[in-house]
């Protein structure tokens, strides 16, 4: 049996063996922080630098976690790092050394860089499993120059490659937290509905003049556009301390209508009814809104029934023998052509003019809110991995797929769109970051032509700058942590 010692070993061998056990003892870590605290020790330990610094970036949450340390691993909340190398290496997307800042004249330094007094610097990208930037880690030192040295930096490369695998887990998992935390806190539910379209920031405008008022509304709009939800946000901006309360007037039977609506009163002697009575929907919105969907659905005799409660304000429940005045706003929804109806004869023409005491709210089709797709799929996504995924690592879409959900006309409209995503997040693969156009359902699963493709960054290696994803060596630790994963 042969054994050698760890302090035998060549420098290069007993950092390739740290290596190893780095990735041994993150995999049984599933917190980001106790991750962070391992790899700080092993920066300490190696490379001896005075202060280090480890930052992970999400784009659309910026700096979601930055832990510093100076030397023999004190922490601090933060300190002036050169934030103008740790800009350089994400925007170049390579490694960075430099032995003296204050003699180098690689890159025009600003003052606070200088003022600073670092002399040696390293710098390098946190690569995870699927080659994308998400941070950096940085190290400096203002008593030593050209204490780093060509090796140290490749070997500085390597912890990045090997943090970025094994924190992707954890830090998907607190990224989307952060980001249904974000959206919901930073994006009121106005916004959600409305988005930023032409069509939809006029509809903005029109809701924003008569929300508060108690005139009647009438809304049109196709099958799935959100008239419901539009409804609801109205009632909340009008200050009514009422319920709101809704009708489906398509699903009301002809003998059911008037119960429905208007309920009737005790011992009213209808079969089967409640001896204590039961209040109608009318009643049941007092003080509040009684949304009517589907209105158009409503056949000529309930038409005027209803038309009579609008007008007098007040109804008699079956069975009772004084009338019931009641407050409530009435807000009514179509999706059919109502000025059709009444030159057909099928919708009443007092009923269409009682309804359109202002100019009726049209809610575009999702076809016509291209502009708006990017933030409507990202609400309904993590409202989806918030209610029915919360295993799902998902945390957006790639630019194909978001091309072809954008693309698509959507003749379902909302409905069709949550559908769809639904079906994504069940067909996606475990351990898929992101929404590509292979798990919709075939009728968008192609991206349009001329859509985007995912953003491929090839890094090429200029003087003492060392490429991260110079990815023969790259793929092969990848290649060997996955074995020692499997042999475990």
């Amino acid at each position: 049996r042969t054994t050698i010692e760890f302090r035998k070993l060549s420098e290069a061998e007993q950092r390739l063996s740290l290596l190893y056990q780095l990735a041994e003892a993150l995999r049984s870590l599933s917190d980001l922080s106790g991750m962070l605290e391992r790899f700080m020790g092993v920066i300490f330990s190696t490379l001896d630098p005075e202060r280090a610094y480890i930052g992970i970036f999400d784009p659309k949450l910026g700096w979601v976690y930055e832990v510093a340390k100076t030397e023999h691993g004190k922490k601090r909340e933060s300190f002036r790092k050169s934030t103008q190398i740790v800009e350089w290496v994400r925007r170049e997307g390579k490694a960075f050394i430099t032995g003296n800042i204050q003699q180098s004249g690689d890159l025009a330094w600003t003052r606070a860089t200088l003022n600073e007094g670092i002399r040696s610097a390293m710098c390098s990208p946190i690569i995870d499993i699927e080659g994308k930037d998400i941070g950096v880690i940085y190290i400096d030192d203002r008593k030593r120059a050209h204490f780093f040295k060509e090796e140290d930096l490749r070997f500085f490369v390597f912890l990045g490659l090997i943090l970025g695998k094994f924190i992707s887990n954890a830090l998907l998992h607190d990224l989307l937290r952060r980001r249904m935390i974000a959206m919901e806190a930073q994006q009121p539910v106005e916004e959600l509905v409305f988005g930023n379209s032409a069509a939809m920031q006029t509809l903005k405008q029109q809701f924003e003049e008569l929300a508060e008022t108690d005139f009647t509304l009438l809304l049109l709009g196709e099958t799935g556009t959100g008239k419901t939800i539009f409804a609801r946000k109205i009632h909340e901006r009008s200050g009514r301390k009422g319920p709101f309360v809704e009708l489906n007037c398509s699903a009301i039977p002809e003998n059911l209508f008037e119960s429905e609506l208007f309920g009737y009163a005790p011992r009213s002697g209808i079969a089967n009814a409640d001896p204590r009575g039961r209040k109608g929907k009318f009643e049941l919105a007092d003080g509040g809104t009684l949304f009517l969907d589907e209105i158009g659905d409503m056949s000529y005799d309930q038409q005027a029934r209803l038309l009579k409660a609008l007008e007098e304000k007040q109804f008699y429940p079956i069975g009772a023998t004084r009338p019931v005045k009641v407050d409530v706003r009435i807000i009514a929804a179509t999706n059919r052509d109502l000025k059709g109806e009444v030159a057909r004869k099928c919708f009443r023409e007092d009923l269409f003019y009682r309804l359109s005491e202002v100019p009726p709210f049209t809610l575009p089709p999702l076809r016509e809110r291209k502009e708006d797709m990017p933030v409507l799929c990202e609400h309904i996504l993590y409202q989806l991995l918030r209610e029915e995924f919360p295993r799902k690592r998902i945390t957006g879409f790639s630019p194909a797929a978001m091309a072809a959900l954008s693309a698509y006309d959507w003749p379902g409209n909302f409905r069709e769109l949550k559908q769809f995503l639904r079906f994504a997040l069940i067909a996606a693969p475990a351990g898929r970051h992101e929404l590509e156009p292979s798990d919709f359902p075939q009728e968008i699963s192609a991206a349009p032509p001329g859509a985007p493709s995912p953003v491929e960054i090839r890094l090429t290696r200029p003087d003492e700058a060392f490429s991260p994803t110079d990815l023969a060596k790259r793929d092969k630790v990848v290649e060997v942590l996955r074995a020692s994963r499997s042999n475990r």
